[in-house]
């Protein structure tokens, strides 16, 4: 173990002792929990429970008092953690779903399912594959879901190999986020919750055509807007020549170091046709609104071609050094099919030209698609909620099973 890696060691154990102490209560499988950020994948199968299955206590666990407000003004369940409900609705529930590791859940019981919907479906290795990290020291813990829900065969079996699971431990489900296309309620009840952070009058259609430009966090928060806009006047104008708008959105751990979102507004005051994403704005609610994604090494690009036929944009104009300094991918890079700009030159080029619509670029992302969805369509979070509440009951929670043991009787599947 490396001596950077003591402290979090120490807190691996800390929170083990919790888990069994909690595992002396008794567990509810029909009381599902949701951690974390509001959301993604938990944010939407949370949602698309709350409205389809009732029967089936879904609560958020909420990290403020307002988010707990917002959520049950709008009727779904919602408790503020820290509190005495939280501790209690936590060391009794049966599952708890999570976007990444289950880091920050205190007091989960061992007779309880951690399940990992997992945040993207992109080329970045994870889990013990991912270097430079602490991740095999999160998987050979607590922090190890029992579960992790995949959209594809290939990402089952990456899955299982990422977080040492048996591949039956990593189901082919689907994706909820991206139900919201799918289910007018679903759409409606999301789009209620968020229209209460942000500004009503918010329109992403601000000209003919909108750009979407995510970008993904760079190691160490290391500032990359003017690289990736060197001449953002060329830009501004290249966006009027076809009446098009260009909203940036950042990751939230960018905006969190302050850097580049700071150059960014700056930038927005200056050209008019450059925009920040508004806040509170969730994408997968807003993909209809969007003609072009511009992305780089974001799972994201996957999530746009689910929903659309073309349109997208590779721009990985810093990917020499991305690959030697942040993560390496478990999938070749070249195999994503869409129009790509290596320089900031080819991007307003492409942008000028209007590329990313032809027929070419429908087949090339037909192609992509297959390759990261299989056939996988509709809507995710029915079959989710049926596997998991057909579990048997000999089947029991706990630490997750280590595939190179193979599974046991008395853990899951």
């Amino acid at each position: 173990m490396r001596v950077r890696d003591i402290p979090k060691a120490a807190k691996v154990y800390f929170k083990l002792a919790e888990f069994y102490a909690a595992g002396r209560t008794t567990s509810d499988r029909r009381l599902w929990l949701f951690h974390g950020p509001f959301e993604g994948n938990t944010k939407y199968l949370y949602l698309w429970i709350t409205i389809h299955r009732p029967d089936i206590r879904a609560v958020w666990i909420a990290n403020s008092d307002a988010l707990a407000k917002r959520l049950n003004n709008h009727d779904a369940k919602a408790v503020r953690y820290p509190s005495l409900d939280g501790i209690r609705l936590v060391a009794g529930a049966g599952f708890h779903f999570v976007n990444d590791y289950g880091k920050k859940i205190p007091f989960r019981s061992s007779r309880s399912f951690l399940v990992s919907l997992w945040h993207g479906v992109g080329v970045k290795n994870i889990g013990v594959t991912r270097e430079k990290n602490s991740g095999p020291l999160y998987i050979r813990s607590i922090f190890r879901p029992n579960f992790l829900v995949a959209a594809s065969e290939r990402h089952s079996k990456r899955f299982a190999a990422s977080f040492l699971l048996p591949r039956k431990n990593c189901p082919i489900l689907g994706t909820p986020r991206l139900d919201v296309a799918f289910d007018p309620e679903l759409h409606q009840l999301a789009t209620a919750i968020d229209a209460d952070v942000t500004r009503s009058d918010v329109s992403l259609r601000l000209g003919k055509v909108t750009y979407l430009y995510a970008p993904t966090l760079r190691a160490g928060n290391r500032p990359f807007i003017d690289r990736a806009f060197p001449h953002p006047n060329q830009l501004n104008d290249t966006l009027a020549q076809r009446d098009a708008v260009l909203y940036v959105k950042l990751h939230p751990n960018t905006i969190r170091a302050k850097t580049d979102i700071q150059r960014l507004r700056e930038l927005a005051d200056c050209y008019p046709r450059i925009k920040v994403w508004p806040e509170g704005a969730d994408f997968y609610t807003a993909i209809p609104d969007i003609d072009f994604l511009i992305t780089d090494y974001s799972s994201i690009f996957a999530d746009f071609l689910f929903s659309k036929s073309s349109g997208l944009i590779l721009y990985p104009f810093d990917r020499a050094e991305y690959e030697g300094a942040d993560r390496s991918f478990h999938f070749p890079y070249e195999l994503i099919e869409g129009v790509r700009a290596d320089d900031f030159d080819n991007l307003c080029r492409i942008i000028e030209a209007g590329n990313g619509n032809s027929v070419e670029d429908r087949e090339a992302s037909a192609r992509t698609r297959r390759a990261f969805w299989d056939e996988n369509r509709g809507i995710a979070s029915p079959r989710i909620v049926a596997f998991f509440s057909s579990l048997s009951p000999t089947v029991l929670g706990g630490l997750a099973p280590l595939a190179d043991r193979g599974p046991r009787s008395d853990k899951p599947l």
